[in-house]
């Protein structure tokens, strides 16, 4: 009303009516209100978009957290997490799944003849072998150093076996180039079912990691259970 009376001061001769001045301020009001309501709006949705961009970068960093920074296989601790929830579906509903651990033969001198990085590349090609065998709902980690561990879910300690061996073989078969010329490396793999209850996670895994030294006890470059 302030505004539409100095307008109206300034120009008497058009005469504008009470209920044309009423309409003006009501005109105004309600775009000032859509002005706000836009304002809010905007800043809602950049508020959301950097809420969002939090929470992706969250997912992100808590699976790197959860991967080996070479091999980008499941690590040590995520692999326990996962064996331990294996054993509550097992106590619970009787669902079966085996374990198998894989260890390179003869790694710590494949490392000390052509080097650190030529380690890493049998590494890396060891943790793919085993990710193209794992199986569909399977879970492969490395476990450490130059050991890895597969849980094969919904398998008897025969399938685990036979798959292990595909493993074992398929890495002998792998030739590598080194400046003594090509080389061709091993692994031995031990398998064991979870078929009754265990007092722990790491106490089953003892049994299918007893199969293992087992295998290198015997000769290394096979599958034992």
């Amino acid at each position: 009303n302030f505004v539409m009376n100095k307008f109206m001061g300034c120009c008497p001769f058009l005469g504008v009516s009470k209920k044309t001045e009423t309409a003006f301020g009501m005109g105004m009001a309600v775009t000032f209100v859509i002005t706000i309501a836009s304002l809010v709006t905007y800043f809602v949705r950049q508020l959301l978009v950097a809420l969002e961009l939090v929470n992706d970068s969250a997912i992100v960093n808590d699976e790197r957290s959860k991967r080996d920074s070479l091999t980008k296989l499941y690590n040590h601790e995520s692999f326990y997490e996962e064996l331990e929830y294996y054993q509550r579906r097992y106590e619970e509903n009787r669902e079966r799944f085996s374990l198998a651990v894989i260890d390179i033969d003869n790694f710590k001198n494949v490392n000390d003849t052509y080097g650190h990085a030529f380690g890493d590349v049998v590494l890396k090609e060891v943790a793919d072998i085993c990710a193209r065998h794992k199986g569909a709902a399977g879970f492969c980690a490395r476990y450490g150093g130059e050991e890895f561990a597969i849980i094969f879910k919904g398998a008897g300690v025969g399938q685990a076996e036979e798959m292990a061996e595909q493993i074992r073989q398929e890495f002998e078969q792998k030739m590598f180039t080194t400046p003594q010329g090509e080389r061709s490396f091993s692994v031995s793999i031990g398998v064991a079912e979870y078929d009754r209850a265990y007092p722990g996670a790491s106490a089953f895994f003892e049994v299918a990691d007893a199969a293992l030294y087992c295998a290198k006890r015997e000769g290394k470059n096979q599958v034992r259970r």
